[in-house]
């Protein structure tokens, strides 16, 4: 079992760092989408006191790391 929210966000952090060194389109878009659960997951675990940010933050990031090759 995962201990707090401080845990998601890291493997959130995570999946962020690996979508960048990833060729594959698709595997930085599904890298950034598992980043975003771990997030949302973070804010439930926090009471959903923050609101997440879902997809569109996913897109627009995997656009910036596109953009990059």
């Amino acid at each position: 079992m995962l201990e707090d929210s401080k845990e998601y966000r890291k493997y959130a952090e995570e999946c962020r760092r690996l979508a960048t060194e990833i060729c594959s389109a698709q595997g930085r878009y599904t890298l950034l989408h598992m980043a975003d659960r771990w997030e949302e997951l973070a804010v439930k675990f926090e009471g959903g006191v923050r609101q997440s940010t879902g997809n569109v933050t996913s897109l627009q990031e995997w656009s910036r790391l596109r953009s990059r090759r």
